[in-house]
């Protein structure tokens, strides 16, 4: 699900932005459509899981879930700028359509690891601003694919078509070199605050995907960087078959982009690893009961309330409500 709406706000967000490489408005427009359509699917699922994982036979609190919780409140609230963001771009405002993809890209951080961190608002800021930059690169590459599938059906004049390749080439690494500066700052300043040691790493699930995330950034960074500095000079000095190969290196990118998306929405649904040092580094305290449990009465009810394991780190919470009678409440 993550990583859907990963692809969808890349899709929506990079040729709303890139219009300028050349492609035909009506294929940049049917990209976004297509990104549109993931982010859609993958807030539908959003809201399933959620429901699934809450309440897995209980419809009646579909409401409540929508109402009454954080979760229900930001989730409507994306569920309105898709709405707008919809009309937006059937309507041809392409660049409402592009605010209201930044605007949805900021609902979704909000529902990251950095809304629970101490400092929420700088981490909240720098989660934003890192998928902005991974959308703009990932989109950005879908966008320059798109011009470079359109000069190939118009058959132009190869030395003038290489040529062109260049200049759009050497355009679009001048955005990517700011891109990138970003995400490493930013990306950087997220590990130091959700990784906590280095031999979490290693140790941790979250750190494992973390390697294997940075393992796909060093690939993708080393296409970047071929084209950067010799596909795009090949391409200038009016070398035709280049043209072909750049199609084959910017599908690779492609690849490895959405690859990069499945280990951040990994990492995204998992538990942060200095959470889980954190959890192991503090045992149970002798004599605590583990797990803890506590009753009251409410009027002619009972209440049971169940925690375990009862110490520092994941808790589960159960709750169980009786009558009169000593039945569980079902429909509370």
């Amino acid at each position: 699900m993550r990583w859907v709406r990963l692809l969808g706000t890349a899709l929506a967000i990079g040729p709303l932005t890139f219009g300028w490489l050349g492609a035909p408005q009506s294929l940049l427009t049917r990209l976004a459509w297509a990104g549109v359509a993931l982010l859609t699917a993958g807030w539908m699922l959003q809201f399933v899981l959620q429901l699934s994982a809450v309440t897995p036979a209980d419809s009646t609190q579909i409401m409540p879930l929508l109402t009454s919780s954080r979760f229900g409140l930001l989730w409507s609230i994306a569920g309105g700028i898709l709405l707008a963001l919809t009309a937006a771009l059937a309507r041809g405002w392409h660049r409402m359509a592009l605010l209201l993809c930044l605007a949805l890209a900021g609902t979704y951080t909000l529902f990251s690891h950095a809304s629970g961190t101490l400092d929420a608002p700088a981490a909240l800021a720098a989660t934003f601003l890192h998928l902005i930059l991974s959308a703009l690169w990932i989109g950005g590459l879908a966008a320059l694919l798109a011009s470079h599938t359109r000069e190939l059906r118009t058959g132009k004049d190869g030395s003038a078509a290489t040529l062109q390749h260049g200049q759009r080439l050497a355009q679009f690494s001048i955005v990517l070199r700011f891109a990138v500066a970003g995400m490493i700052v930013t990306g950087l300043y997220a590990g130091g605050l959700h990784v906590g040691a280095p031999d979490a790493l290693t140790s941790t699930a979250y750190g494992q995907a973390l390697l294997v995330k940075l393992a796909l950034l060093a690939a993708l960074l080393g296409l970047a960087a071929f084209n950067t500095l010799f596909t795009m000079r090949c391409l200038r000095a009016g070398s035709i078959v280049w043209i072909g190969r750049l199609r084959v290196l910017v599908c690779a990118e492609l690849a490895l982009g959405a690859a990069l998306f499945a280990a951040a929405a990994f990492l995204t649904a998992s538990q942060p690893a200095r959470d889980v040092l954190l959890a192991s580094a503090v045992p149970p305290v002798a004599g605590q009961r583990a797990p803890y449990f506590g009753m009251a009465t409410a009027g002619m009810e009972m209440v049971h309330l169940e925690i375990a394991p009862g110490y520092v780190g994941n808790n589960a919470f159960t709750v169980t409500l009786y009558d009169a009678d000593g039945q569980p409440i079902t429909n509370a």
